[in-house]
């Protein structure tokens, strides 16, 4: 990373998942300069629906690969799978609290209190 990249020294807030480099996204709207002063000059109602339509719609642009859209934050789930992170400690440890047996009838796996089977849908006596 130069210094032309991030030029003060900003930490990275954003993945972009197009080319999955951790930058600080490039914030613009979709205003078109020309097409408003053509709106402006010749349609003045649709010109001023333009510019506060597109004044309002913002774009996030990737400054190193200019996907636009792509970036998700640092610290979001989808980011943290992107790059191989636990997403959560608490779901390891949700998952180590679910206790499971194998149904009866299908011999796939449902929890110990489940009085039918999700995968069957048949009757199943709660194990005790």
């Amino acid at each position: 990373m130069g210094f032309f990249d991030n030029p003060l020294g900003l930490a990275p807030t954003h993945l972009c998942k197009n080319c999955g480099n951790e930058v600080r996204p490039v914030v613009s709207s979709k205003l078109n300069g020309c097409f408003l002063i053509v709106l402006l000059c010749f349609f003045i109602v649709p010109g001023v629906l333009y510019f506060f339509w597109a004044g309002t719609q913002k774009v996030v642009t990737c400054p190193k690969c200019k996907a636009q859209n792509t970036m998700v934050p640092l610290k979001s789930p989808e980011a943290q799978r992107i790059l191989g992170a636990p997403v959560l400690a608490t779901q390891a440890a949700r998952a180590s609290l679910r206790v499971e047996r194998s149904c009866p009838w299908c011999a796939e796996p449902i929890l110990v209190a489940a009085k039918v089977c999700k995968h069957c849908g048949r009757d199943v006596a709660p194990a005790e």
